[in-house]
């Protein structure tokens, strides 16, 4: 046994135990070595539980090969051939101040101490964020965090006019003199995990997670930046809140409030997001899709829409779709939805067109470099070769469409088109025309030039190239030529014309009558008159004082009105009056000098007489008949 104070030396004073208030074991020279030889035995340090027992706080298991490291006797850290095991949480430095870092890896940046300097209130601040201060010491730069006697907590300062002369970002009541300590940003919370450059150069970022090779190696003073993957956020060195994920993920992107997931995504304004390889996105803009490129306050959705060589342009607009406004180059409020919508092809990159919707593969495709305006395409390849065209409405599979076989566009403006092939343009010439209306399959198929065409019905004028001004309605229907103008043609449901109205060529109206599916002309306008060609059957018929009713092939017999005076001529031949009805009498009336009418003539058809009559004081007497053996004379 050894008294307090009593020590065990070994060597010339090079190791010592002994016990004073508490025990010691010390060592002066060279390692200490705690050795274990027996076979597949332990070495354990022990302390009190808190209860006064015994547990394990540190185990070399000789069995296993593991070191142990123990909580009140619990496993919380053991050694394993393949590196650690932890059972429970990890935290580091939990409930510490943000003088934290945490780096993984084999290069560890060295964030800089905090720039501190002092001054004090030269004059009282009362609800303002003005403020004068005298006694400097150290340099005031904007971002240092205020403290003193009357600060709020987090009143940084936001302008520094000079060293003497500051804008604060909130207003603030202060005293006069009361002393002031500005403290800079200093490189803090940060998570460093990677190898090569990975956050080297970070100075007074901080808030920043920063995972793969060489990520974030230009990152010097931005802070609350995510960062993941081999070159992720490769750009990133000043600004804030962005988050970049994937290889290359941000490029040159020194963005903020940015986000970025994919490799090799990028962005060329801040609060921009874009997901997939390769996207890129613009300010507020959204963009999903390999190649995707979302304008400023735009939409991108699909890969390559949007996508063209330079950056900007293309604000306000929304492209849905594969290859969806590609190449489209400052145009501005467009939406574009469906597989290539609204694509420019090799012609160039349209510039300045604006206010387009086209939905559907291929709607709007292809154009030139010319400007299109305010066009609405809804459908397979709708507009599919719009060349310089606006305020056109074209809805239906290949309605509007372009030939591209022979590089015809559609140049005109505010035509509509609705239904499948609807003016859809000949091969090699373009469709200029304006202002037609086609509602049909195929209605207006060959337009080229023609204008202010009204085309109704399945093939509809479908021959009209030039022609303008006609009304073509119903299945078929077509004009006279394809240079027609100021037709009206409606066609019945078995393919014939029942009305034509011609009042371009020769001013002329015919109605038909169809029988058995052919078409003959009834009524035909001239510039003399009317032609009628059969029997017209009317409820009555009236003619103008001193016009004629003429009938016969050179006008024969004449009826006419004239003066107060009736005439019934006849040119050519006899004139007969007959009545066919049995036993009917023909009657001849006249004035009976009292205003109304008396029998003056009768072809007595019962009797087979003929009666004369004489007409006085309004009564009328028989003077003469006919009889079988001779005549019959009443009076003198």
């Amino acid at each position: 046994e050894f008294a307090d104070q009593a020590k065990l030396d070994f060597g010339a004073g090079d190791f010592k135990i002994y016990h004073y208030a508490n025990s010691f074991i010390e060592n002066y020279s060279g390692g200490l070595y705690i050795d274990q030889h027996a076979d597949n035995s332990d070495i354990r340090l022990r302390a009190d539980d808190s209860s006064g027992g015994l547990v394990d706080y540190f185990k070399a298991d000789g069995s296993e090969g593991e070191a142990l490291l123990y909580h009140y006797g619990t496993e919380k850290l053991a050694t394993k051939s393949t590196g650690v095991e932890i059972t429970g949480n990890l935290d580091i430095n939990s409930g510490a101040t943000n003088s934290l870092n945490l780096f993984i890896g084999d290069q560890i940046a060295t964030p800089t101490a905090p720039t501190v300097a002092t001054a004090n209130v030269n004059g009282a601040v009362s609800g303002s964020t003005t403020l004068v201060v005298d006694g400097n010491s150290g340099t005031i730069e904007v971002n240092m965090t205020v403290t003193g006697t009357g600060v709020e907590e987090g009143v940084i300062v936001n302008t520094v006019t000079d060293q003497n002369n500051l804008v604060l970002n909130t207003a603030q009541t202060i005293s006069n003199d009361v002393a002031l300590t500005f403290t800079g940003k200093e490189g803090t919370q940060n998570t460093i995990v990677g190898t090569g450059l990975t956050g080297k150069a970070i100075t007074t970022g901080y808030k920043n997670t920063i995972m793969g090779n060489n990520a974030g190696n230009a990152l010097t003073s931005g802070f609350a930046h995510t960062l993941i993957g081999d070159d992720a956020g490769s750009g990133v060195s000043t600004s804030e809140h962005s988050t970049m994920i994937g290889w290359n993920a941000g490029q040159a992107t020194n963005m903020s409030n940015s986000t970025l997931v994919g490799s090799q995504t990028w962005s060329w304004n801040s609060h921009g997001c874009a997901v997939g390889n390769y996207a890129w996105t613009g300010w507020l803009g959204a963009g999903i899709g390999y190649y995707s490129k979302t304008p400023d306050l735009g939409v991108a959705i699909g890969a390559y829409a949007g996508q063209v060589a330079t950056t900007g342009g293309n604000d306000y607009s929304t492209f849905v779709g594969y290859a969806s406004g590609q190449d489209s180059n400052s145009n501005t409020y467009n939406t574009f939805v469906g597989y290539e919508a609204g694509r420019y092809g090799a012609n160039g990159h349209a510039t300045s067109s604006t206010k387009n919707v086209a939905i559907g593969g291929y709607s709007l495709w292809y154009n030139n470099s010319a400007i299109n305006n305010q066009n609405v395409a809804v459908g397979y390849a709708a507009l599919f070769r719009a060349g310089g065209s606006a305020d056109n409405v074209a809805i239906g599979h290949q309605s509007m469409r372009g030939n591209s076989a022979n590089n015809s566009y559609i140049t005109g403006d505010s035509n509509v088109a609705l239904g499948t092939n609807t003016l859809y343009g000949l091969s090699g010439v373009d469709l200029s025309g304006s202002y037609n209306v086609a509602l049909g399959r195929s209605a207006g198929y060959s337009m080229g030039s023609g204008q202010k065409n009204i085309l109704i019905g399945a093939n509809a004028g479908d021959s009209i190239t030039s022609g303008s001004g006609n009304i073509i309605m119903g299945y078929s229907a077509d004009s006279s030529s394809a240079t027609a103008h100021g037709e009206l043609v409606i066609r019945g449901h078995d393919n014939t014309n029942y009305v034509k109205w011609i009042n371009g060529d020769n001013n002329s109206v015919t109605l038909n009558y169809n029988s058995s599916g052919t078409a003959s002309a009834k009524l035909a306008t001239t510039s003399t008159g009317v032609t009628v060609t059969g029997t017209v059957v009317a409820d009555g018929f009236s003619v103008g004082d001193g016009e004629q009713v003429k009938v016969g092939a050179s006008d024969d017999l004449t009826l006419t009105h004239t003066s107060g005076t009736s005439f019934i001529e006849n040119d050519t031949g006899n004139l007969y009056i007959t009545n066919t009805a049995n036993d009917a009498d023909t009657v001849m009336f006249c004035d009976d000098q009292q205003g109304a009418n008396e029998v003056y003539l009768r072809l007595d058809g019962s009797e087979g007489e003929v009666q004369l009559s004489h007409v006085a004081s309004g009564s009328s007497s028989v003077k003469l008949t006919t009889k079988s053996t001779g005549i019959e004379v009443t009076g003198t």
